[in-house]
This record gives C-alpha cells, structure tokens and sequence, in this order.
C-alpha cells in the first residue's frame, strides 16, 4: 500500500471533516467536463517533467544534470577557496577555470561532504568525488537526462480542486513550486478527480508569458516547448555564453571599435599571446583585417557565421598561422571601460579586446533606452515573493551614465551605484552600495520586455520568478 505525504494525509483529513458536515440539500460539485487530471495520463507526464528538478545549471560542479549540489558548497580553484553560495557562484568559478594564471586542465575540487538533491528532490549526502561520480553514472545509465523539460516553466502558484469519490466534496491545493508540483502529479492516484484551476501562466524560454484556460492548451504549450531551446545539459561550460549573440553584434563592434588587442592566444596546450603583446589588429566591414606591430602591417581576412552558440569565426593572416582557423564564438563581454571577444577551437582559446568605448553601452537595446536623453526611470512596480513593496520605491528617480554609473535620487539625497548590460542585452546587473530600500534592487535581472518608456525585468531562480521590476521613464 502506498504512503501518503504528510500534506495529502492532511488534505484528506480535511476532505473528510467537511464530508461528515455535508447536508442532504448540498449540491455535488463535479469536476469540469474534460478537464479530470488523471494519473498516468500524457498531461500529467508533462507536468511531471516540467517540475523535474533541473541539475544541469551546476554541471561545472559534479558534472550530471541529473544532480544539483545544494548550496552553499565550497569548492577549491587553482589553489583559491570560494564559497558559492548562489547561482551567481557558477560564473565565478567559470570565470577562475578560464583565468590565463589557471593551469590547463585544473578542475574545480570539491570540499566534502555536500548534499546533493536529485530530480525527484529527494536529496542525499556525498562524502567524496568516488560517491559523487557514481550517482552520476547512475543517472546516466538510466538514460534519463532528458527527461526534464527545461524551456517552459510555471508561473506559481497554481491552484486545484480535489474531489471526492462522490464527488461531494472540493478541497483547494495551493502548489507554490516545482518541489510541491511534483509531488502533486506523483500524489494523483489517490484522489479520485483532480482539476486544475484554469487560467493559469507559463513562462517559455524566450521569457515570454502564455496564459493556459484548459488541460488541453497545457498539453499543447507543454509539447510545443519541449526542446526548443539548449537545455545545457553537457560539460562544456563556456557553451552557453553566447546564446543570445549574432553576426551582427561582430560587425558592430568592429565598427565601432577601431583597435584591438590580443587578450588570450592558446594552441595546443601552448600560451602564445606573449609573443604577440605589441600587435594591434583591426577588423575592416569588408572581410579584411590587418595586424599591426612596430609599423610593420600583415594583411588578412575574416568571416562570421551562424547564430546564438553557432557562430563561426574564421580567420587567416597571412605570415601569423597561429591564428589561422575557424574559430567558436564562446562569449561577448562588456566591462566598465572595456569590451572582450572571447572564441574557441576544441581545447584553444583566443580573445580579443578593445578599450575604445565603456563597453557597457557599446550597440545594445538595453543600454541605449536606459541612458537616452540621460533619462530618468522611477519604479513603477517592484514585487519580491509575491508582495508589493512599490511603495517603498515613491520618489526616487533611477539615472543610468553611459560610464556605467547609477544613481538614485529621492528629495536632496543620492545613492550611488554601478549597473551593466551582460548577455547581449537580456541581462540587467544592479549593483547599490547601501544597505537601504535601494539594495533591494541588487540583482541579476533577466529582461522580459524593453520599449522607450517602459523596461520590464525579472529574477529567475531555479526556474521560478522571485521578483518583478518594472522602470517607467519619466
């Protein structure tokens, strides 16, 4: 026999109580025509999957998308110990493995013991790397990686009504994540009828929101999602930094930026960039370049194709081989005061970068709309869980510089800041020194949507929304 949850059993208790109140003269309420969510059924499979947890986004940790390190988690680079307490850590640990001073081949050693939490979010705890790389090869050898489906998420919370077998009796269960998502679907077969509470909203990977009025249309996003986006589900952790890129950002920055230099050149194991510190390179919007030392000009060309991950850059300069081939577009950095280009071939690197702009506000959306006109921006929702904290938000007018600069400014104060635009614009990085309201905003935030008075934002974590911002020009 089955053991039921702590949650269901108190559910059915409730179910119970209210049936043995029931008057004759009620009403039976049935669950709409149709719209029964049923154990084993292929909407349900979907749902379950949906609710999965996803391990993939730590895969630079313990390698198996199957599994997620619960956080914090120490962890040692190149002799450095870091702490990764967020999502955030990720990229810090990224950015240590690619560091030119990072030995090739150098891996990121687990500080013991971790728990670790499986898609079922059932967790466990990892004493060593041998414990850690048999959980992986498990998972694997269920062939099951795929199975979570990861470009489509559900906006929560989601509410559903139970029935009895009578159905004399509804219940009303709130799902508040994935965790409860999936115990949900896994709890189907003990309720006799089960229906969601349409509308309901879907987040697709695009971030763009669907709302959902029946079974049949969940079903339908569901598998029309499925796949349509890269579910990062390898060990190639600098794969997934360009997926938003296109050729047209190359040739704007090309354009707009005259003079590079060499950042990283790696051939088999070889660091070369040494050699060619004092070359200066420019990239002509007509396929050619030339690489500039001491007077001295060597001619060349280049071409750039395909889109997102995809991009190919291929180069030949004449007397320079050690450059020559078609290089992977890994990643598009803009710092303060600079902008990286950073490629690949297998094991080699290459990276290029230029000083000629902030780099911050170099040809993107994002950028140009936040620092037109110097504008200023107040806060015309801000929602973090699911309470409406606006209000704390009266008076104060956001101003974005192009040196990536912030400043909010409420009646004669002012609270500095920085900000940038990561990930070819569909990234808002604040960042407020102080420990006021205004620290509230120090996020990673993901764009929804931006026009010329109005820029909607969001924190994702785990797949579900934390927060909502919305900037409204003045």
């Amino acid at each position: 026999m089955k053991t039921l949850k702590p949650t269901f059993l108190l559910i059915l208790s409730t179910l119970f109580f209210f049936s043995s109140c029931r008057t004759e003269d009620e009403i039976s309420i049935d669950p709409p025509p149709g719209q029964n969510l049923v154990s084993g059924s292929t909407v349900s499979d979907l749902l379950n999957r949906v609710s999965l947890k996803d391990g993939s986004k730590d895969n630079i940790i313990d390698k198996a998308s199957c599994l997620t390190v619960q956080l914090p988690v120490k962890l040692i680079v190149n002799g450095i110990t870091i702490t990764v307490n967020d999502e955030d850590g990720y990229e810090e640990i990224e950015d240590l493995l690619d560091d030119v001073n990072t030995p090739s081949g150098t891996i990121a050693t687990i500080v013991y013991p971790i728990t670790i939490i499986n898609k079922d979010f059932s967790t466990k705890i990892v004493n060593s790397d041998a414990e850690l790389s048999g959980l992986a090869a498990n998972c694997k050898s269920d062939n099951e990686l795929d199975d979570d489906i990861e470009c489509i998420d559900f906006v929560y919370p989601i509410s559903a009504s139970v029935f009895n077998q009578r159905n004399e009796i509804i219940s009303t269960i709130i799902i508040n994540n994935d965790n409860e998502m999936y115990e949900f679907i896994d709890d189907l077969d003990d309720f006799t009828a089960v229906s969601i509470n349409f509308p309901i909203k879907v987040i697709l990977a695009d971030l763009t929101e669907v709302t959902i009025n029946n079974l049949q249309e969940l079903q339908q996003e569901i598998e029309l999602a499925d796949d349509t986006c890269d579910e990062d589900d390898d060990n190639n952790y600098n794969d997934d930094d360009c997926e938003n890129c296109t050729t047209t950002d190359l040739t704007s920055l090309f354009a707009d930026c005259t003079v590079w230099k060499l950042g990283d050149l790696e051939r088999n194991d070889r660091e070369l960039d040494p050699q060619y510190a004092n070359y200066s390179f420019s990239f002509n919007a007509n396929g050619t370049l030339t690489a500039t030392e001491n007077g001295i000009i060597k001619a060349g060309t280049w071409t750039a194709s395909g889109t997102g991950n995809a991009i190919n850059f291929a180069l030949a300069i004449t007397d320079l081989p050690d450059f020559n081939g078609t290089w992977k577009l890994s990643e598009i950095e803009r710092e303060f005061g600079e902008v990286e280009i950073e490629f690949y071939i297998g094991d080699d690197e290459l990276s290029f970068y230029s000083t000629c702009g902030s780099g911050n506000t170099s040809g993107d959306a994002l950028s140009d709309t936040l620092i037109a006109e110097i504008s200023a921006w107040a806060v015309s929702s801000f929602v973090a869980e699911g309470v409406n904290e606006t209000s704390a938000f009266t008076g104060y007018q956001l101003k974005f510089s192009s040196n990536g600069a912030i400043s909010a400014q409420k009646d004669n104060s002012s609270t500095n800041g920085t900000w940038s635009s990561q990930k070819n614009a569909t990234e808002l990085i604040i960042d407020f020194d102080t420990e006021n309201i205004l620290d509230e905003l120090d996020e990673d935030w993901k764009v929804v949507s931006i026009s010329s008075t109005q820029i909607r934002l969001q924190d994702i974590d785990n797949g579900m929304v934390k927060s909502t911002l919305t900037l409204t020009k003045l």
